[in-house]
């Protein structure tokens, strides 16, 4: 399963941003403090105000949700300003320029687009693997993996940030004003990474509209039928009823927790689980329900059969 590019991008796309977004709380205090002398009130003024600010982001993601917004869309404007957010935090942090509103505006911007690629970018490893009957069995597993890509960049993230991002204020000077070291370029540069990466598994490997990759194999049959071709089309309906095991793992208690950790939302520190689902999200699972009901009812009337 993981060879597969639309399931492994997902699980690179969930480490980044963690770590990205650890990256820059990480340093909050620190650099506040060497560059602006702020107290601790000082900063926790600030986490409040980015609270506001993950409020009007989760707000917008509600309503670009309702609307139908593409789960492409959404990972695409997050990732292009998660990479003005960090490219700002590089070149202002700086104790020469330094003001409160050059060392706030990176940590508005992320907090207010965050909720636009946690939840799309779940859905989108949703849609990879649940259109893929093969690693049906495998389907609980894959979620815990997607679960740990963020648990693991949390535990990375911060001795990474205070060895080799964070500079000692003894350090900065007027003559080496900047508070953070080259390797903070490490943001933006991998959000452009990904914003490649997207963009190749969106027209170059051609996803469709449901987000699902095409059969590069049938596609050659139609085009150019051989020996070697199938007699008969290999497409399958859209309506195939899911596996009973599927369904049971689907709506299993470990895998629903996975899934609502894979898209909290991270407030001062603390994980909020995001209150909501993506258009393609809440259409999946609306299916998988519907062909659960249809398990149940064979199942009872298989259950009537045995008794008569």
């Amino acid at each position: 399963a993981m060879m597969h590019f639309d399931i492994f991008f997902p699980l690179i796309q969930r480490f980044v941003t963690t770590v990205n977004f650890c990256l820059l709380f990480v340093v909050q205090s620190p650099v506040a403090a060497s560059m602006l002398d702020w107290s601790p009130v000082d900063i926790s003024k600030l986490s409040a105000v980015q609270s506001l600010f993950t409020f009007v982001g989760l707000a917008l993601t509600l309503y670009l949700t309702i609307i139908k917004t593409s789960d492409f869309t959404l990972i695409f404007v997050g990732n292009g300003i998660f990479a003005v957010s960090g490219a700002l935090a590089c070149s202002h942090w700086r104790m020469d320029t330094a003001t409160a509103a050059t060392f706030s505006i990176p940590f508005f911007l992320m907090s207010i687009v965050y909720p636009f690629t946690s939840p799309a970018n779940q859905s989108s490893f949703n849609k990879a693997v649940f259109s893929r009957p093969e690693i049906a069995g495998s389907i609980g597993v894959l979620q815990s993996i997607y679960t740990q890509a963020a648990t693991i960049a949390g535990i990375v993230a911060p001795p990474f940030v205070t060895s080799y991002v964070l500079r000692d204020p003894n350090d900065i000077t007027l003559s080496s004003p900047c508070a953070l070291t080259g390797w903070a370029w490490i943001v933006p540069i991998s959000c452009i990474i990904l914003i490649f990466g997207l963009l190749y598994e969106e027209f170059i490997l051609g996803k469709n509209e449901l987000g699902l990759l095409p059969d590069k194999r049938e596609a050659k049959d139609e085009a150019s039928p051989d020996e070697m071709s199938r007699l008969m089309s290999g497409k399958k309906r859209t309506s195939t009823r899911r596996s009973v095991v599927e369904i049971d793992q689907v709506f299993s208690r470990k895998y629903e927790v996975d899934r609502r950790m894979s898209s909290e939302i991270p407030i001062n520190y603390v994980g909020i689980v995001n209150p909501f689902e993506t258009a393609s999200d809440a259409k999946l699972m609306e299916e998988l329900y519907y062909d659960k009901q249809e398990w149940e009812h064979l199942l009872r009337l298989d259950e009537k059969l045995d008794d008569w």
